[in-house]
């Protein structure tokens, strides 16, 4: 294996596979994620791969939401942006000219003091079990069928199948939030 460190990693169909690269690693050392990155792009195919977002291990690169949560969550462009130039694919129209343009990496991994970061790193928020499965539970009385929060509070769970938060369109979304809060009420009363 040419990089032992990376867990996973998605080509997602919204990238057109190779403009959009997640990947999960087990963070080593300082600046790990750039050296990911910059050896995905000098990997044969991988080279076309305009962006390319790093992030720890414990995030599935498999739900976009929750990589998309991560990233921005811990993002500071000045720091975690890195742009490159290098070979493109054939049929990308975005660059300036054919077969060569930009890329860009995002690292979304949790900062260390030796990368400058001087703040302690925060625990990443969870739901409990309890009110996971007590927020499950609620969706299909909602009329959201078929969607799960997966134990964090992002990506899929907050809205239908293709978590955009968009309801059946039987008009009751007053009612569905007025039962979740009614809900979170009750939770919050519980563990006080």
């Amino acid at each position: 294996m040419i990089f032992p460190e990376v867990v996973d990693m998605n080509l997602p169909v919204e990238g057109a596979f190779h403009n959009l690269v997640l990947v999960s690693i087990k963070k080593q050392y300082p600046f790990h994620a750039r050296r990911v990155a910059h050896g995905l792009w000098g990997a044969g195919q991988m080279s076309f791969s305009k962006v390319i977002c790093v992030v720890d291990d414990d995030v599935n690169v498999q739900n976009v939401g929750e990589v998309a949560w991560r990233l921005l969550a811990n993002l500071d462009p000045k720091r975690d942006l890195s742009f490159v130039d290098g070979p493109i694919d054939q049929l990308d129209h975005g660059a300036d000219q054919a077969l060569f343009g930009g890329k860009m990496s995002i690292d979304g991994t949790r900062k260390w003091k030796e990368e400058g970061y001087a703040r302690e790193w925060p625990a990443v928020a969870r739901m409990s079990p309890e009110v996971t499965a007590r927020v499950d539970a609620m969706w299909g009385e909602l009329g959201i069928d078929g969607v799960t929060g997966g134990g964090n509070g992002h990506g899929k769970g907050s809205g239908d199948r293709n978590g955009n938060g968009r309801g059946n369109g039987n008009g009751g979304r007053r009612e569905a939030v007025a039962r979740i809060v009614q809900a979170a009420r009750e939770i919050v009363r519980g563990n006080s």
